[in-house]
């Protein structure tokens, strides 16, 4: 699928019955600034703090305003490291320095179409030779090469977003009041694993859509589909490695998806 900078149009759209999907997406959890919802958790021993994956699929549904950011994922080891929307819609990639802080990275799209599903994927082997493929982020099956990501992590350093004992959110800054307004379906963590878009999404007739992942989550990974109303961070990848939700009421869950229209 092409991508344009200034408008990345969804992957899924509106693609017909649900016969069009293999892998059903069934429905999705609604964060919002106003009720400060976030996700959390502490790991305990990683498979590896080189490699790391997260898969998930994303709808905006309120673009940002001046100094508005729109935090995805934290952690603060040293220095925050985050993934955010920024108030011009472009997304922030950080990644550690290995000597404190962070790198910050802005890609050069911009995201503001709030009708659209799209899939991200980000996927790290720090202990990689070359440079270039320690970072990797994928936007509906392809790979952002936006020069801004061209950022080097060090080499063997751990990844933040996979380290023993960090603690890492999803919509929520320690140091800023920055939660999102988005709709988040299939969130896949995956621990000692950089994964390959073919993993979790294939192209069909031209559009990227979901596929089951079958693959190892190891020690620490998780997956987490939103499907108990009463406990959105339950981990459905059989490591029970659940998620703390916060903020959240049954009336968060929504049944628009990737894979299943609103």
């Amino acid at each position: 699928m092409p991508f344009s900078k200034d408008l990345l149009t969804g992957a899924s759209g509106n693609q017909g019955a649900a016969g069009f999907y293999e892998h059903q997406i069934e429905q999705s959890v609604r964060f919002d600034d106003t009720d400060g919802t976030y996700l959390d958790r502490t790991f305990g021993t990683v498979t590896s703090e080189d490699k790391v994956s997260y898969s998930f699929w994303l709808k905006r549904t309120v673009l940002a305003v001046d100094n508005d950011f729109q935090q995805l994922m934290h952690v603060n080891d040293g220095g925050g490291v985050n993934t955010y929307f920024d108030d011009s819609d472009k997304l922030m990639l950080s990644i550690s320095r290995g000597t404190g802080g962070a790198e910050n990275m802005t890609g050069d799209r911009m995201y503001r179409d709030i009708s659209a599903w799209n899939h991200f994927l980000y996927a790290v082997d720090t202990d990689n030779s070359t440079a270039n493929y320690r970072l990797r982020f994928y936007v509906n099956g392809v790979e952002d090469t936006s020069s801004a990501y061209n950022g080097t992590h060090t080499q063997g350093v751990a990844a933040m977003y996979n380290k023993s004992s960090n603690r890492i959110y999803f919509g929520h800054n320690v140091g800023a009041d920055n939660h999102p307004d988005i709709l988040l379906a299939e969130f896949i963590h995956v621990d000692g694993t950089q994964l390959s878009p073919t993993d979790v999404g294939e192209f069909k007739n031209g559009v990227w859509i979901p596929k089951k992942y079958t693959g190892s989550y190891g020690n620490e990974g998780a997956r987490l589909t939103f499907s108990n109303s009463s406990n959105f961070g339950e981990d459905s990848s059989g490591n029970s490695n659940n998620w703390t939700a916060n903020n959240f009421g049954a009336d968060h869950q929504l049944k628009d998806s990737p894979t299943f229209g609103s």
